[in-house]
């Protein structure tokens, strides 16, 4: 019995900086005037099946949890209050269940435990590595930022042993218990047996869960094997900017068999079109209000670029396509009205009134970016729906059909792969063929020869091959991947090089091709080196899950029975506030 150790020796100087830092912080965490911790004998922190625990209770376990040297801003940060009113919650869940199986401890098991100066805290599951390694309540492995492997956590050791014997002594024990909880020797054992029977109901619970060799080597392959892809991704925009026909015959041929699709459209966007407006075209390099000056210069080179183009010669279209950050672009820029009831068109119409149809304004400076507009007319009042379903026609024509264009070129470069062909080689062709080219342009002869390839193919979201970095089963090689096509999984699928997946998958903006360029796959070999600690870190986690979703039933079976008083969970103001005493 700890009596015995009454008796013994006469209290030594141990770690005069450990017990001043542990009384500092208490004082300053439980002074008069802080929360609701005097004259409240009647009242309690908390209730759970009817227990109060205490003020006096409750700041014996803040206190327990609290660091030495604690910094009250890094507490608050932590909502350490709620998170020890949280725990004793789930330590009372627990108990309860500890009474109905009839588990207990012995006196010596307890006896044990105070004499190694292993005093315990209840933290919620959920979050009790991170916080026992944030408190220093286990032993830490810093370089992974958590508790060293199969070391105890919520456990705060306590300097119980003289520095001349080295052996267990009760003057210190209890000088240092009052210091830290303010509580009796006997009254600290009893928390500390609730503390102990509440951990021996999570032990019995995270024993149950076993994990077979199948389940840590699948962890093990998960985390150890790597794929390297080639993927090709056909993005809806470039088909429309370059490859649908957009011709008044295909438009007008697309809309007599969509004729519902634009009849819904018009009626949406009827209000937008009025007899009188401005009809332009635009180009767009695009910043928001907060963008740096730095970046302003950018967009300002990128539309001076497109305004250098235009006066060189090069088709307004065919810049707006290329160079345009507005959606217009993939229509060559068609922008449609200038609805006056728009205040932020503003500039834009005042531009356009002083152009003669066909010509291209100067550099246009918004709030939102730089413009250059070229005026197409006003539109006439017999004219307004006319102009405005085909304008809705063409723009829904090249979305639709960029989207079938790209899956027929997914399709086929499957099948030019499957058949053997280098799948650069094959992306190249076909994006040549794919190119919405009936003629030859008038220049072709004085600028074909500075470039080896038309400028369509050497446009950022132009057909093309990507490789990735080697990537395991838990990474997303291709972000714009949905995730319903389940790609790294479909990847690692994949079992020799060069070999492709038969079907086109969806992205975001598109379809993307996938072939596998390497595979290192784990091996059993490799895993017989590292079963023993693959099969505990799993254990763990499972067990830890296992605790976690049985405190979630727990707790909402007994949610009626749970009372929480906010006075003792809210944190503390900042220096100097109103609750400061």
């Amino acid at each position: 019995m700890l009596s015995v150790f009454r008796r013994g020796g006469v209290m030594q100087a141990i770690g005069g900086a450990i017990v001043v830092g542990i009384i500092v912080v208490f004082v300053l965490e439980f002074r008069a005037g802080r929360g609701a911790v005097t004259g409240l004998k009647s009242e309690c922190a908390l209730e759970v099946f009817g227990r109060c625990i205490t003020p006096k209770e409750f700041y014996a376990a803040y206190g327990l949890a609290l660091p030495r040297g604690a910094d009250p801003a890094g507490l608050r940060k932590l909502l350490l209050r709620q998170q020890v009113a949280e725990g004793l919650v789930e330590r009372e869940l627990l108990l309860k269940e500890a009474d109905r199986l009839g588990i207990s401890i012995s006196d010596q098991q307890l006896e044990d435990e105070l004499v190694s100066g292993r005093a315990r805290v209840s933290l919620p599951v959920a979050v009790s590595e991170k916080l026992s390694f944030q408190l220093g309540l286990c032993r830490r492995q810093p370089a992974t930022f958590g508790c060293e492997p199969g070391a105890e956590q919520m456990v705060r050791q306590l300097p119980v042993k003289s520095f001349e014997t080295k052996q267990f002594d009760y003057k210190i024990y209890e000088r240092i218990v009052r210091n830290t909880t303010n509580r009796s020797p006997r009254e600290f054992k009893e928390m500390q047996k609730r503390e102990l029977r509440a951990k021996r109901m999570r032990d019995l619970l995270r024993a149950r869960v076993r994990v077979s060799e199948a389940e840590a080597f699948m962890l093990f392959e998960r985390e150890r094997s790597r794929v390297v892809l080639r993927s090709v991704e056909l993005k809806r925009d470039w088909f429309a900017k370059y490859a649908v026909d957009t011709s008044d015959a295909a438009v007008k041929a697309w809309a007599a068999q969509n004729q519902g699709e634009v009849d819904s459209a018009w009626k949406e966007e009827q209000a937008k079109w009025k007899a009188g407006c401005y009809l332009v075209s635009e180009i767009f390099a695009q910043f928001s209000p907060e963008t740096s000056d730095q970046d302003k210069l950018l967009s300002r080179d990128h539309i001076e670029q497109a305004d250098k183009r235009i006066r060189g010669g090069d088709a307004f279209e065919e810049v707006a396509r290329e160079l345009s950050d507005a959606s217009s672009a993939t229509d060559g820029g068609a922008r449609g009205c200038l609805s006056s009831d728009d205040p932020s068109t503003k500039a834009l119409q005042d531009a356009a009134s002083g152009l003669k149809p066909g010509k291209v304004s100067p550099i246009i400076e918004t709030e939102n970016g730089f413009y250059l507009i070229r005026l197409e007319g006003t539109l006439g009042s017999s004219a307004v729906e006319a102009v405005a379903r085909r304008s809705i026609s063409r723009r829904l024509a090249a979305r639709f059909l960029a989207g079938e264009l790209a899956l027929k070129f997914a399709t086929e470069l499957i099948e030019k792969a499957q058949a053997g062909a280098s799948l650069e080689t094959a992306t190249r062709e076909l994006a040549e063929r794919y190119l919405r080219r009936p003629e030859k342009r008038a220049r072709a002869s004085a600028k074909s020869a500075e470039t080896k390839a038309p400028p369509e193919l050497e446009v950022a979201d132009r057909p093309k091959v990507e490789i990735s970095t080697p990537f395991t089963l838990r990474d997303a090689p291709i972000p714009s991947a949905m995730p319903g096509e389940a790609l790294t999984s479909k990847a690692f699928e994949l079992d020799k090089p060069n070999a492709v997946h038969p079907v086109p998958l969806t992205t975001q903006d598109g379809w993307v091709v996938i072939q596998l360029k390497e595979k290192d796959p784990a091996t059993r070999q490799e895993f017989a080196q590292h079963k023993g600690e693959l099969v505990r870190r799993l254990e763990y986690v499972k067990a830890q899950d296992a605790l976690a979703r049985m405190l979630v039933r727990l707790r909402k079976q007994a949610e009626q029975k749970i009372v929480i008083n906010p006075t003792y969970t809210a944190e503390p103001k900042g220096q100097g506030s109103s609750d400061e005493g």
